[in-house]
């Protein structure tokens, strides 16, 4: 029997071994919420209630995925200059970030070492499907003489933070489809190879950013374990954390809890790069002035 590993495959494993770790900090936060506590921390509680239910199950409604996916397709599938609008995010907002805290000259050093890192095209092992003979399989940087045992630990620990490799298209993908064989017919193929450029211009943000943002953190900061029992490094971290505030989160659990379902989903979906840019510069803005909550 061939078993083919799906996103939604991945995605389901992955809440299955994150659900006991995740029921308990919420109860250890509905806990909190039971006596008197500051008003910032009662509005995190209470945000964190309303998501709950998307948290445990992140699939939005079966009305939504369909309008998401079909917003999708009609804008960004086949679309090429949507891919290059995409890749100006790392000039545009990656470099501003990493040259505000590492300086100018390294981040410009860092971004371009990562661009000839991404540049090798790995091929990743996402999916074994091919059209007319050419693999769909995505391009990475994380692959061949590159994959050093700190670059395989930097890439397990990211994608299993939902830093790399999670896109749009698979995000769609797994609310859309509900069976191993409506992911691997034709319509399927067509649709990812119409829309690899995009997809993979979403990975290249996110890889070149990681790799940029990890070595510079690296060199300021150390690379030491943040506990004796976690593979996780302070660069590590950092790292993850600038990648998420200049693409912003993979996971739509992660998000906005405005874009993780209805009508916020739909339109969130394909105008995600003009959201994620507004969000940013309110954060920025509201970083600098503290009248700003």
């Amino acid at each position: 029997v061939r078993v083919f590993q799906t996103p939604e495959i991945f995605s389901e494993l992955s809440l299955l071994e994150n659900v006991d770790g995740l029921n308990s900090a919420i109860g250890a936060l509905e806990a909190e919420g039971g006596g008197k506590v500051p008003p910032v921390i009662a509005s995190v509680i209470e945000s964190v209630q309303k998501r709950a239910r998307f948290m445990r199950n992140p699939t939005p409604g079966a009305l939504a995925s369909k309008l998401s996916w079909g917003g999708y397709t009609w804008f960004i599938l086949g679309n090429i200059s949507s891919a290059i609008v995409n890749l100006t995010q790392i000039p545009l907002v990656t470099y501003g970030l990493l040259a505000g805290e590492f300086g100018h000259v390294k981040a410009a050093g860092a971004i371009k070492d990562g661009f000839k890192a991404y540049f090798k095209f790995h091929k990743d092992d996402n999916t074994r499907l091919k059209v007319l003979g050419v693999p769909l399989a995505d391009r990475t940087a994380f692959g061949g003489d590159f994959m050093t045992p700190e670059m395989k630990t930097l890439y397990d620990v990211a994608l299993s933070k939902g830093i790399i490799r999670r896109t749009t298209s698979q995000e769609l993908q797994e609310a859309k489809f509900g069976n191993v064989d409506s992911m691997t017919g034709r319509l399927v193929k067509t649709e990812m190879a119409l829309g690899y450029v995009f997809q993979n211009s979403e990975r290249a943000n996110r890889e070149v950013s990681l790799l940029a943002a990890y070595n510079l953190a690296k060199e300021k900061y150390g690379n030491k374990k943040i506990s004796k029992d976690s593979d996780v490094t302070i660069a590590m971290e950092r790292a993850f954390e600038i990648v998420e505030q200049a693409n912003g989160p993979a996971l739509a659990e992660a998000g906005p809890q405005l874009f993780q379902d209805s009508w916020g989903k739909v339109i969130g979906t394909f105008k995600r790069f003009a959201l994620s840019q507004l969000y940013l510069q309110y954060k920025l803005l509201r970083d600098i002035n503290p009248l700003i909550n």
